[in-house]
């Protein structure tokens, strides 16, 4: 009887028992379902030969996971969510004899697509510029992406002979090809994109060489593994300066070679310029102390914003002798410098204070700051050695100034406490001003404290929409269409004058068939002043060819539409010059609304 009643409810708990279980089983499952109705996808496509169309066998695809950045192309939401972070790298594809190649079993996504072939340039898929970003693809889940298309542009080759002065060839020599690159403050920089060396007839050829614009330079090979090949019997038997094509040490006097593609680039001949080298001496004393410091740097730097290259070899080979406070540098070419020093206090402990722990790294630095003791010295060196010069480390300077708006007061700006006036180095190597993150008070007062000496652009951030510096002043002297340059204490007052009247320009950028271009670089140059990188506006045009530029201070300017132009190419005098005809004039003044018409520049010109 007792067995009767029990046994149902026993089998109801072994129900309830095997029903829970099941259910803890499966429910950690239910992610892993869902994951895996996730369709895998594909993308196929063709490598080909630009200008041809000719198929090309064994070129390397690379399919990478998109990073985007600022103006790209979004990935759409719904691939958002399915982007696998910490994915492993996907294995290359190699295209067959007809130039296919195809990636399988992918996670739907964004990716990039590149590809390399010997003899030809590396190129992204949509990429328009060489060096430029290319075009993001997008997969969903089950989707196969056919028919991409990769057009690639055969690489061209440059050869030429390396000889003296006497006609006599040098052998040994490290031929280089170098790229000029701009940055966003318009500061230009080499970039290796080949390198050869001379044989014993002098003979270099540097090959599969990206199609561009390039300096050309020679100098005494440094040691590497190159050294391991090395004739026993070859030895550099004399001082070799860096000289660029043709025959010059001063970059700015350097000719620029065009390698088309596919070109084979011949007669680019070298005569190594036989120019008297020199060398400056001279002694640190810090101002504070009255003794040399104990560690410094003494540095080289090009004077003037119409040399903004340092020849490699003009920083010299510099000694500072810590034992008797003296510097030497040696082998520099003839030319107008700043003669650059620089001491951190405590040299040896001052990476980071137990004060700076825990504080943010602009304080951190501001401290770093507040211990460098720096100098600069101009000096023109022509036709003989520098003796005796004698630098003298001051502390970094603080400079008192007022922010001011035109017409208006300061309160009446939003957010204007957000205000910063900076200072940013106009020179290579300068060091960029930090500033406290405090809020401007409404009178507008501030401090720029620890300026080391140095030229300087005038900044402020973030400047309100339709706002710009008018006016920047120290004590009477004009620091905004030039730079304001530091040597030593500053007693004089910054004044920084906003205007809320800056001018705009809109327009339409046509094609050849004089239709709307879309995607299209607009470029604004300043007639004069180039060497300001504030008075440049870029943006690109929308689908139906239109642009918008704002912010602009009175002027003069042309408006240029470029199809391709590699990254802040615009900073470069040459480019411009060449382009100079194509750029549409405009004035602007105060509050000035102007609308244009410009004429696209193809591609490839």
């Amino acid at each position: 009887m007792r067995s009767s009643v029990h046994a149902p409810a026993r089998s109801v708990m072994r129900m309830l028992a095997v029903i829970a279980s099941m259910l803890l089983v499966q429910a950690p499952a239910a992610p892993l379902q869902q994951q895996q109705t996730v369709t895998k996808a594909a993308i196929e496509g063709v490598v080909l030969r630009a200008g041809t169309g000719e198929p090309l066998s064994r070129a390397q695809v690379m399919l990478t996971r998109a990073a985007l950045r600022a103006g790209e192309t979004e990935v759409p939401p719904e691939l958002a969510r399915l982007q696998v972070s910490g994915a492993a790298a996907i294995p290359p594809s190699t295209t067959d004899r007809n130039g296919r190649f195809l990636f399988k079993d992918l996670e739907p996504g964004a990716y990039r697509i590149t590809v390399v072939r010997n003899g030809y340039a590396r190129q992204e898929y949509g990429q328009r510029v060489f060096g430029g970003r290319g075009t993001i693809v997008n997969v969903a889940p089950g989707q196969t992406l056919k028919d991409v298309a990769v057009y690639m542009t055969p690489a061209g080759n440059v050869s030429g002979t390396v000889r003296d002065s006497f006609g006599e060839p040098v052998a040994g020599l490290q031929v280089q090809l170098l790229r000029p690159a701009y940055n966003v403050m318009g500061r230009i920089s080499f970039q290796q994109a080949g390198a050869g060396r001379t044989n014993d007839r002098g003979e270099y050829r540097v090959y599969w060489v990206t199609p561009g614009r390039y300096y050309v330079s020679v100098a005494a090979r440094a040691l590497d593994l190159l050294e391991l090949a090395a004739n026993s019997n070859e030895y550099l038997d004399r001082e070799v300066p860096t000289t660029y094509y043709p025959g010059v040490i001063d970059v700015s006097r350097a000719a620029v070679i065009e390698v088309a593609a596919g070109a084979e680039l011949n007669g680019v001949d070298i005569t190594l310029a036989e120019q008297q080298l020199f060398r400056i001496r001279g002694r640190l004393m810090d101002a504070a102390t009255g003794q040399f410091p104990r560690s410094a740097t003494v540095s080289l730097v090009p004077r003037g914003l119409a040399s903004p290259i340092a020849p490699s070899y003009a920083a010299g080979r510099t000694a500072y002798n810590s034992a008797t406070g003296t510097f030497e540098l040696r082998d520099v070419a003839p030319g107008a410098y700043w003669v650059r020093a620089t001491a951190v206090a405590n040299t040896a402990t001052a990476v980071v204070s137990q004060a700076g722990v825990g504080r943010s790294v602009n304080d951190v630095l501001m401290e770093a700051l507040a211990s460098t003791h720096s100098t600069q010295v101009a000096v023109d060196l022509t036709g003989s050695d520098i003796e005796g010069l004698v630098l003298t480390l001051n502390a970094a300077v603080s400079i008192p100034g007022r922010l001011s708006v035109d017409g208006a007061s300061l309160p009446s700006v939003p957010n204007y406490e957000r205000l910063r006036v900076t200072l940013r180095p106009a020179t290579q190597g300068g060091i960029t001003n930090p500033t406290r993150n405090q809020p401007l008070p409404p009178e507008g007062t501030f401090i720029l404290e620890n300026v080391v000496p140095g030229d300087y652009y005038v900044a402020v951030a973030p400047l309100p929409p339709d706002f710009y510096i008018k006016e920047a002043r120290l004590g009477q002297t004009d620091v905004l269409s030039q730079p304001l340059s530091i040597t030593g204490p500053v007693t004089e007052t910054l004044s920084v004058v906003l205007s809320p009247r800056a001018g705009h320009v809109s327009g339409v950028v046509r094609d050849d068939r004089l239709q709307p271009a879309p995607g299209i670089q607009v470029v604004l140059v300043p007639d004069t002043h180039r060497g300001r990188p504030d008075l440049y506006k870029t943006t690109s045009t929308d689908q139906t060819g239109s642009f918008s530029l704002r912010d602009i201070p009175p002027g003069d300017y042309k408006v240029f539409a470029w199809e391709a132009i590699e990254s802040f190419a615009y900073f470069d005098p040459d480019l411009i010059r060449r382009f100079e005809s194509k750029g549409k004039a405009i004035h602007i003044s105060e509050s000035s609304r102007q609308s244009v018409e410009v004429e696209v520049i193809p591609a490839g010109q």
